[in-house]
């Protein structure tokens, strides 16, 4: 097993000193919030929970209470971190940084955060980015969630041959995603 001690930690920030600045910010916040929550729940919810409480019969109401209460910041903090990597990435991709647009937009295309982009703006312009930085496959990638899972959206009618003339505008030495083609295998 690796001594834990040796091992090296970068210091090198996930998007931009700035932005990670932003991003914990909201954390923190969020952070206090869930602290001050759950001090709520432990000296006024508890007692009335408790079986020679008057309040004993509702017991399940609260309780269910009490988790949504303490969960309620998760959410939130979930939403506004969203929204917050949102406007970075999009300050990023107008400034053309590229890589850090990136790293800001890769965020919408993990599976637990997918839900995030319920427009498919991130995935589109994650796939604009990619394909800025050479890297054609993922953007393709990004741009098929957009086709399949955000169809109706305006940021889907713009997946396709439109994209060409974004990606040349972009960069003249990229060629456009192929479409992707054929029936999709069934498992």
């Amino acid at each position: 097993m690796a001594d834990l001690r040796k091992i090296k930690l970068t210091e090198d920030p996930v998007i931009s000193a700035e932005a990670d600045a932003r991003l914990m910010r909201i954390v923190k916040r969020f952070f206090l919030l869930t602290i001050f929550l759950s001090m709520v729940i432990m000296f006024s919810l508890v007692p009335i929970n408790e079986s020679r409480s008057p309040f004993f019969r509702f017991h399940r109401l609260i309780d269910v209470a009490s988790v949504l209460i303490f969960m309620s910041p998760f959410y939130f903090s979930m939403a506004a971190i969203s929204k917050e990597r949102m406007a970075i990435g999009r300050e990023y991709f107008d400034k053309h940084d590229w890589h850090r647009a990136v790293s800001a937009f890769e965020y919408f295309d993990t599976v637990g955060q997918r839900s995030q982009d319920r427009t498919g703006e991130a995935h589109y312009l994650l796939g604009l980015a990619l394909a800025k930085t050479g890297k054609d496959v993922a953007a393709q990638r990004a741009w098929d969630f957009v086709r399949k899972h955000r169809s109706n959206s305006d940021w889907a009618k713009k997946v396709g041959e439109p994209i060409a003339s974004e990606v040349n505008k972009l960069s003249p030495a990229h060629s456009a995603p192929r479409a992707v083609g054929g029936k999709r295998r069934r498992f």
